[in-house]
């Protein structure tokens, strides 16, 4: 049976419930988040009215990260991460209603900008001020373990209920599970953190600009690594099955490496192992363009996903010690925003160019520099 304190530490009780939800979340989005774009063609809409989709939603994050933010330390952090369950019950019953009622899909994008607004900044500053400094590696990779377990089954589960059953049964499942997810986090203590932004914090901290560009890389990587890179496998082979094996091989592929990394990201060989994460997840997308088999995409899948666990822990221990040493909620909002104009940028330009080839260069050039935070 698996351990709780396998990972050399004491297990953490004050986010234990957390793990249960966010690890169920994980699952469900596993299930969904891949499919989006197939499903959003499925519709009859086009390859720019994806990319139109994803970009409405990636400024909405940039404009609204601050006020939202705001709102998650007026109301709290459990009321927030509660919230944002519900919310993307509604957007799934939306993009449901786009199938059976002929719904704009624009109209899900509500609900899910409220809900990332509402969950992200509110876990971050829950997770930076329980989590403890000395083993902050090793719970990043505890929360990821629980997470990639759940995860590995979701996009080869989904994949069968759309083949078998159809998207409708799919949002259906989905919707019920994240409503159970719920569940756990009522016993969570309620916590009404500090904040601290305004305007002048992007332009007085010159020291800072390192991590606003390694921020606008992570969103650069994300989009394209969530959304572009499932969008690739599918117009290749048009079946919901390869793609559900290929997320599934990816995640599984996470298990082993974030265990390794967790054990080291607390140690002195954090830094070098983030370098050698980003290095090998920065070949990973040179290697994608190379992707014309089903065989390659399932070892790309898995080789993206080794190399992006080593990159991965450690750069989330770094970001939570950064977080914790601020004591607010500034250096949260400044993230999510730069992430966001990373998201907006490779959008853009895969808008204008319609090359995967060029993303796939970009992502690369993204990845090395995510290697350089400190």
């Amino acid at each position: 049976m698996f351990n709780l304190n396998s990972f050399g530490f004491s297990f953490n009780r004050k986010l234990s419930t957390e793990y249960i939800s966010i690890s169920i979340r994980s699952l469900i989005l596993s299930m969904i988040g891949i499919f989006i774009p197939a499903y959003i063609l499925s519709l009859g809409y086009n390859l720019n009215d994806i990319i139109i989709y994803y970009l409405i939603f990636s400024v909405a994050i940039f404009l609204f990260t601050p006020v939202a933010t705001k709102f998650v330390s007026k109301a709290g952090l459990k009321f927030s991460i509660v919230a944002s369950f519900p919310l993307l019950v509604i957007a799934y019953l939306l993009l449901y209603s786009s199938e059976i009622h002929k719904i704009s899909i624009y109209w899900s994008l509500i609900p899910t900008i409220l809900s990332f607004l509402s969950f992200w900044p509110a876990f971050h500053t829950d997770f930076a001020s329980n989590s403890n400094k000395d083993n902050r590696g090793h719970e990043v990779g505890y929360v990821q373990i629980l997470s990639i377990i759940l995860a590995s089954i979701g996009p080869i589960l989904a994949a069968f209920i759309i083949l078998f059953f159809g998207f409708s049964v799919l949002f259906i499942t989905i919707s019920i599970l994240m409503l159970l997810a719920i569940i756990p986090l009522y016993n969570i203590e309620e916590n009404y953190p500090k904040h601290k932004f305004n305007l002048r914090d992007l332009i007085i901290k010159k020291r800072a600009l390192r991590d606003y560009f390694i921020f606008f890389s992570e969103g650069i990587d994300i989009m394209s690594d969530g959304v572009l890179w499932p969008l690739f496998i599918y117009l290749m082979f048009r079946d919901y099955l390869v793609l559900g094996y290929a997320g599934s091989l990816l995640s599984l592929s996470l298990l082993i490496p974030v265990y390794i990394a967790s054990k080291y990201t607390d140690s002195k060989k954090r830094q070098k192992l983030l370098s050698i994460g980003s290095l090998l997840y920065s070949l990973s997308w040179l290697l994608r363009p190379f992707a014309s088999t089903i065989r390659s995409v399932y070892l790309i899948s898995i080789f993206s996903g080794i190399s992006g666990a080593l990159l991965y822990v450690p750069y989330h221990s770094i970001f939570y010690n950064k977080v914790t040493k601020n004591n607010t909620t500034e250096y949260i909002v400044i993230r999510e925003m730069f992430m966001s104009l990373g998201r907006i940028f490779v959008l853009t330009l895969f808008y204008l160019t319609g090359s995967f080839i060029i993303l796939f260069i970009l992502s690369a050039i993204a990845s090395f520099f995510r290697g350089f935070y400190k």
